[in-house]
Order: C-alpha cells, then structure tokens, then sequence
C-alpha cells in the first residue's frame, strides 16, 4: 500500500479473494484495498507521505493498535507513526495519499496543535464528514479519473474538515490497580519468538518472557492481533516452514525431513494445518518454483512489529 511501510500477515483462510488497484490524481494517489479474510499487519507511514485510510464497506470486527474502530474512525499515517491493524472479515478499503509538501500538511500542523507531539494514527470524526470522503473516493475510483485536479482538491478540502472535526483515539486506562504495560509484554514475546529463529516455542516460554499469566497474555495478544499467542506462533512456524519448502529442490530434501527442523513431527496434522492456510499440500509447495520476497512476508511482519513495541513507549 503506498503511504505505508510494513507487512500483512493472513492469520486463517480468506473467505474471498484480496487485491488492490489504485489510481494517481495531480500530486496524490488513491488506492482501494480488499482485505479476503482474517489478517495482522504491523509497520508505521511512508517517510514523506501523509495517507488517510478509510473502510469503504463495513469493516466488521477491526482493531487499531489495540482499539476497536467504530463507524466514525479513519486512519491518519504521518511519518513514523506505528500501527497495528487487525481484521477478521473482508472489506474494501479506501486510501488516499498526499506528498508531504502538500498544503494539506500544514493544516494537518494546524489541526493537531493542540496536541503536543502526538502522532495518533486511529481518529474519530463527526459521521458526515467521513461520509463525503468515502463518496468522493469511490466517485473516483468508479470513474477512474486519473490526474484530475479537481478530484484531488475536492479530497483535500473534504479530508480536512474531518480532520479539523477529528479527535484521537487512545488506548483506554483501567480503573483501579495500574495498568499493565501491554507493548512491553508483546516486546518481550516478539524479542524472544525473534531469538529463536526456527525453534518450536510454547506458551509457558513466553509466560517466563513476560512474567505475566497465560490468561494475561492471551489476551493481550487477542486485543492487538486479533489471535492468541499460541495461534501466532503456530502461523509463524507455517510460514516458515513454507518459506523452507520454497528454497528447497524437490530432489534434495523432504516435507518430513524440513518439517522436522522445525520441530514439527506429524506430517498429517502439518498437511491438514498447511492447506487450510495456504491452500495446497506442502508437497505442492516443494515442487514450485523457488520463492520471491512475498513468501518472507512473516519475517518482516515480525521486524516491523518488533520496531513498534517497545519496553518504554506505549502505542497511540
């Protein structure tokens, strides 16, 4: 996606096809998204952009670092702005990316001055204002008018008065006992998962890492990634062992005997798991052609994630 840095990761079958399409306007760009199915995605906005991202159907049960979104949410990504965007249900998705030398960055300035330094990405506006952008963009989109400018004045003007109208959302605080620091627990759990590349982990490895309960950590990681702990590291071994099976010769290794280095042992549970994921037999998998960069998506899914979460600063 432009305006973005990061990776998606699915995390159970998609019920319907994904893809993206998109076209350029004067300065700016517009993208649809549709997102098939269940998926975590961690990464931060493209240096030099500012990108609003919007659902154009109904998003279903979707989170932002942490946070529910409700009808009235957009996304507003600026620089390094961290997000952790998890889905469960298929949805069309609008975005809409300006360089950072556009006027509507120095409203966007003005805007958030009351802010101080803050860089949420997950905000709330009155719905009227997030309506007239969402038709503007499937107007256009449905159009396909490239390169009008009167298309991308239209967008900005509409763009900023949700967002002068806008306010940010924040994770919430719990009343009582203080709240336990949830990026440095999942910090904890992605630095350990990062240090054991290839080695079969358990939740009672990443309790230690955490010192936290199995409970605790579940759901944590239910509130930012949409699948528990263990349903995270069984997705991680998979795409690893996909990953292994792509750059391997079919001559030269085994499902079994690859399987095994990564502490997988029963090669029938491994090909029912495989294929409900990814939607053919490991065997399969062993006689493509090797691999591009696409089938590493797990491994940068967890660099980018790994840079979000920090022991001493929490998301916003």
């Amino acid at each position: 996606m432009r305006g973005t840095a990061g990776c998606f990761v699915r995390t159970a079958p998609a019920a319907t096809h994904w893809w993206i399409e998109g076209i350029d306007l004067a300065t700016s760009s517009m993208q649809q998204l549709h997102t098939g199915g269940p998926f975590t995605f961690a990464g931060t906005g493209a240096a030099g952009t500012l990108t609003f991202q919007v659902p154009l159907t109904d998003p279903g049960r979707v989170r932002i670092n942490g946070q529910s979104l409700a009808s009235d949410a957009f996304l507003f990504l600026h620089g390094d702005c961290p997000l952790v965007w998890t889905g469960s249900d298929a949805c069309r998705w609008g975005t809409v990316t300006f360089p950072s030398n556009h006027t509507l960055a120095a409203q966007a300035v003005v805007s958030f001055s009351g802010e101080s330094a803050d860089r949420t990405v997950h905000r709330r506006t009155p719905k009227r204002f997030l309506d007239e952008v969402k038709q503007l963009i499937d107007s256009a989109l449905a159009a396909e008018v490239a390169g009008q400018q009167a298309i991308e004045d239209a967008l900005a003007t509409a763009l900023m008065h949700a967002l002068e109208h806008s306010l940010p959302v924040h994770p919430a605080r719990n009343a009582g006992r203080p709240q336990l620091s949830r990026s440095a627990v999942i910090a904890r759990s992605l630095a350990l998962i990062a240090a054991n590349p290839s080695q079969p982990l358990f939740i009672d490895d990443l309790c230690r890492a955490t010192q936290v309960s199995e409970r605790a950590l579940r759901n944590i990681f239910q509130e930012y990634f949409g699948v528990g702990p263990m349903r995270l590291l069984k997705i991680r071994q998979l795409h690893e062992i996909r990953a292994a099976l792509l750059r391997s010769q079919p001559g030269d290794d085994t499902v079994t005997h690859i399987a095994a280095r990564f502490g997988v042992l029963d090669p029938s549970l491994l090909a029912r798991n495989y294929k409900i994921l990814f939607g053919e037999t490991p065997s399969r998998t062993l006689h493509r052609e090797p691999a591009d960069s696409q089938e590493r998506m797990h491994v940068g899914w967890l660099r980018y994630a790994s840079q979000i979460f920090l022991d001493d600063q929490p998301l916003r």
